[in-house]
């Protein structure tokens, strides 16, 4: 088989039965867990304290959907919300292609709800070449994410990131918000 045969011939597969999504609106604080899911329960319960300041109207935890949340926000826009404890490249592209996914599937229609006009992804901390500081001081995931955010925006959702760290959101270029 050569190189043009395979570029050329349409991929046949077989899809696995996949779970219907679900969304669990959080109404209260979550209990939090001893376990891997502990940093998303973490995210989630500053979210809803945060609620009103924050400017949130709803929160939704997902499940079987690609993606760890939704938010509606006051201003009647949905966001799509995934959920990193740490955040290097790879970690970016697999939150980026998760969100993909999720808009390619039209999984907003299943969960009734209106098409996200945003994304965010919330992390803890970067790693790798991601957390070196630049000449600024400035840990350079944020100048890494965003150059990339700039050639990716014409192809997918605008995409945002925040550090959840010791209680406050931190946005670039590492600005803490008031709340």
């Amino acid at each position: 088989m050569t190189i043009a045969e395979i570029v050329d011939r349409t991929a046949e597969y077989q899809c696995g039965k996949k779970r219907r999504p679900k969304k669990t609106e959080i109404v209260s604080v979550l209990p939090t867990p001893n376990d891997s899911t502990n940093y998303e329960t973490i995210v989630f319960n500053y979210l809803f304290e945060n609620k009103d300041s924050l400017e949130i109207r709803k929160i939704y935890q997902l499940k079987n959907s690609s993606v760890d949340g939704l938010l509606e926000l006051t201003d009647n826009r949905t966001i799509l919300l995934e959920i990193k404890y740490a955040l290097n490249w790879d970690k970016c592209s697999t939150a980026r292609i998760q969100f993909h996914s999720f808009l390619a599937r039209k999984l907003y229609s299943e969960l009734s709800v209106d098409t996200p006009t945003n994304a965010l992804i919330l992390f803890h901390k970067f790693t790798r070449d991601w957390a070196r500081r630049n000449a600024k001081n400035v840990e350079n995931g944020w100048n890494y994410f965003y150059e990339e955010e700039d050639y990716l925006n014409q192809s997918l959702i605008k995409t945002d990131i925040a550090q959840l760290l010791d209680g406050h959101l931190v946005y670039y270029p590492g600005i803490i918000s008031d709340d």
